[in-house]
């Protein structure tokens, strides 16, 4: 009888013992779980705002990236003061074609074409005006219980481009804190990868020019092998033989794949004989 009342007393000792340990072991699965929800909302923030503002610098980027390239590498031949962009400063009229007030990129055996690094440095000038605009709506985020510290984009930000030949990089150095609740978390360095092939395009002027510059009567059509062999890129002339003025397109169809707009280079030249296509 003594020992039978023993083993109910174990066995009522160990039905307790389970019960505290299960007791024990759930509560802290749910701390766990309440933790990893914590990380993941914090995380999901920062993401977030991020990628929001790549997002700002990636689309105002591209729309620099097609307004220099359809105006011969400017913002605004004439000079944009909002942007920084000095024009190219001639003392003769521009060519005007297809909606685009175009600069005279060689005149004669002179070769006027901008520098690539100038062409860069209005493009970031763009994306440090535009992407302001943007940025501000970063306080959408705020009725989702983030607050954030931050200075003016345009006049504090270091934006950097870089035109690549396969693409155009574009980075941002512009700090902003994101707090939510007791914490929090700054992102200092922002950036986008643009699927465009401005370089290529410039590289390509930059050959046809240096071939007009050595022969009087220049046919592109004789040194197409001598430019990009890829078929998605080809170039077309423009002429106006009675002045002597052309416009040289140096056109991207590889957007088209990704269902977006070509890419086009276009320039003017003047007092020189031109003639000829590559096309496929």
């Amino acid at each position: 009888m003594q020992k039978s009342g023993q083993i109910t007393l174990f066995i009522i000792f160990f039905i307790v013992f389970i019960f505290i340990a299960m007791f024990f072991l759930q509560h802290r699965m749910k701390s766990a779980e309440v933790q990893t929800d914590e990380l993941q909302v914090s995380g999901i923030s920062d993401s977030h705002v991020r990628g929001f503002i790549d997002r700002c610098i990636h689309e105002s980027a591209k729309t620099a990236i097609y307004i220099t390239a359809a105006n011969g590498g400017y913002l605004d031949p004439s000079g944009s003061e909002a942007y920084g962009e000095e024009g190219d400063g001639a003392n003769f009229k521009h060519y005007y074609f297809e909606n685009s007030e175009l600069p005279f990129v060689m005149k004669g055996d002179t070769i006027l074409l901008r520098d690539k690094t100038e062409i860069e440095r209005v493009i970031s000038n763009y994306v440090s005006v535009e992407s302001d605009k943007c940025i501000n709506n970063l306080e959408a985020f705020s009725g989702q219980g983030i607050r954030f510290e931050f200075e003016n984009f345009s006049q504090n930000a270091v934006v950097h481009t870089m035109i690549n030949a396969e693409d155009v990089m574009v980075t941002a150095d512009w700090k902003v804190s994101i707090a939510e609740g007791n914490s929090i978390n700054t992102i200092e360095r922002f950036s986008s990868d643009l699927d465009l092939r401005l370089g290529i395009l410039y590289s390509t002027l930059e050959s046809i020019l240096t071939g007009i510059s050595s022969e009087n009567n220049y046919d592109i059509r004789e040194h197409c092998h001598e430019y990009s062999s890829d078929p998605l890129i080809n170039i077309y002339l423009e002429s106006n033989t009675y002045t002597y003025e052309y416009v040289i397109r140096i056109i991207d169809a590889g957007p088209l794949l990704r269902a977006d707009i070509p890419l086009k280079f276009k320039a003017a030249v003047k007092n020189m004989n031109l003639s000829g296509d590559c096309i496929g």
